[in-house]
């Protein structure tokens, strides 16, 4: 196996649990009232991704992390807010998931 790739898989695994999070503070807030289960849990799931962070912090540059973390926390988000809270996308915010994903095969292929 590559020896970045399996720290690249790393990062878009905490993409997921980073969304995950994001999805239980946003439920925790919706009502009125702040659902301090939900905002706690997602508090935990922050700060038990920290150890797969240093994982990827002492195998990747941070500017392959970023780019590798950015897309995959958007496209991510993108599905979350599509297929949970039926939002919709506009022809702007589909063009610009598109060319971050082409910045992400530049990445890959030139890095």
């Amino acid at each position: 196996m590559n020896k970045i790739l399996l720290p690249l898989i790393v990062t878009v695994i905490l993409a997921v649990v980073g969304v995950i999070a994001d999805l239980l503070m946003k439920l925790a807030g919706h009502s009125r009232f702040v659902n301090w289960k939900l905002l706690g849990t997602a508090f935990l799931i922050y700060a038990l991704a920290i150890v797969g962070w240093f994982y990827v912090f002492k195998h990747l540059k941070l500017a392959t992390i970023g780019v590798y973390y950015g897309i995959s926390s958007l496209l991510f988000l993108v599905v979350v807010g599509v297929v949970y809270f039926k939002e919709q996308l506009n022809v702007w915010e589909v063009l610009g998931i598109l060319t971050a994903v082409l910045s992400l095969s530049l990445l890959w292929k030139f890095a």
